[in-house]
């Protein structure tokens, strides 16, 4: 079945020194294809890394190169434009030929194997992390983190795995969230993640796990420190495959098939 991505409800608040009719903008109540990025392939697991008029959008997509049903990650830049005067909301391709930084950032994650499911995260003003989830030869897959500043930075962590389970199980779909956190916000402004979701099929089918994280460590040098953790399934796994869960603020949504 084809997939396409579509936009979660948000409230965009738009303010004018104009009398207008629509002066508040809004997302629509329904989710909406967008078109403007979507491809006749499969195109999936999307992440923005802030929630702005401009966004950047990385996503999976089977879309590129010769291998047949081959996934990596793509970049697209998203305009968003709220009509005052008739109230409706239009979607426009940003140009993204002269924003080089999201292109190569993205980029040097691309192999032979398989990416998908990105999700960025800002540790620091001068760590901004695009984590993703890519398999191997078994067609297991693991978390892996590229810095979006890689080159400038001789202890970045490029293309780098972090394991939390045994090697023999898939972990996919990291995603992080906390009482303060929230995720897109400024780094001045979104607080420090508490715990790590992610999915697994340890047991057979797939989970949502959770995994606390010390309040005085790095979340990134905790997470790829090789000392032995203790993720647990959160409490409203089903007896079918859970999978794929991304938290904003205090909502959870995930996959049940």
């Amino acid at each position: 079945m084809k997939n396409k991505i579509s936009f979660l409800l948000f409230i965009i608040l738009i303010q004018s020194c104009n009398q207008n009719n629509y002066p508040v903008g809004v997302f629509p109540e329904e989710a909406m294809n967008l078109s403007v990025v979507n491809s006749v392939l499969d195109d999936i697991n999307s992440d923005i890394p802030t929630i702005n008029h401009e966004i950047k959008l990385v996503f999976s997509s089977n879309r590129q190169g010769s291998q047949p049903n081959h996934f990596n990650l793509v970049e697209s830049n998203l305009l968003f434009y709220w009509d005052k005067s008739e109230g409706f909301m239009t979607v426009d391709k940003g140009n993204t030929l002269f924003d080089t930084e999201l292109r190569d950032w993205v980029r040097r994650t691309e192999t032979s194997f398989n990416e998908k499911g990105p999700y960025s995260f800002v540790e620091s003003e001068n760590n901004r992390v695009l984590l993703f989830s890519r398999d191997n030869a078994e067609g297991i897959y693991s978390i892996y983190a590229e810095p979006e500043k890689a080159n400038s930075n001789p202890n970045a962590r490029t293309n780098q795995k972090f394991q939390i389970f045994e090697e023999s199980a898939t972990e996919m779909y990291p995603s992080f969230y906390g009482k303060n956190f929230l995720k897109g916000a400024d780094i001045t402004s979104q607080g420090k993640p508490e715990k790590l979701l992610f999915s697994s099929d340890k047991d057979g089918g797939f989970d949502i796990y959770e995994l606390d994280i010390p309040s005085n460590v790095s979340v990134m040098n905790y997470l790829f420190d090789s000392k032995p953790k203790s993720p647990t399934k959160i409490s409203i796994n089903s007896s079918a495959n859970d999978h794929m869960p991304f938290v904003y603020g205090d909502m959870l949504v995930f996959c049940i098939g």
